[in-house]
Parts: C-alpha cells; sequence; structure tokens
C-alpha cells in the first residue's frame, strides 16, 4: 500500500498556495510602503493599489508600480 505520496502533495500543495499568498501581500505591501515614503494615501483592493491623490508625478507613478516587483525580487 503506497498511502505516503498523498500526504506528500497534499502537504506540497498547502505550502505552495501558502507561499503564493505571502508574495501577493508583500508585491501590495511594497506598493504601498512607497505610496507612505511619496506622501500618499493609498486604497488597498485584492488585486491592486489606488492611489487617492491625482497630483503624482510620472515618476511617483512608475516608482510606485516598480515597488512591488522589487520587493518581491529581494
Amino acid at each position: 500500500m503506497l498511502l505516503a505520496p498523498r500526504p506528500l502533495a497534499l502537504n506540497a500543495i498547502c505550502l505552495y498556495i501558502a507561499a503564493y499568498l505571502v508574495t501577493i501581500v508583500v508585491h501590495k505591501m511594497g506598493r504601498a510602503a512607497m505610496a507612505v515614503a511619496l506622501g500618499n494615501h493609498f486604497v488597498l483592493y485584492n488585486t491592486s493599489v489606488a492611489n487617492t491623490s491625482q497630483l503624482l508625478s510620472n515618476t511617483a507613478h512608475v516608482l510606485i508600480s516598480a515597488a512591488g516587483p522589487l520587493v518581491r525580487l529581494a
């Protein structure tokens, strides 16, 4: 009886889901932290971080957009 692979597969699936959720949260928090660092207020949604200030420069928008992926790489 080979019952060992089934719990191993279930553990792997649970770890994958947990790691995926952690990377999403880290990504969103990186963008939110950059928005706060630039003096902007933000609204955190499930799929995005919305800037409430319309007065941001293009450089600030680029920095906020790049912060999430850069934090995930670190």
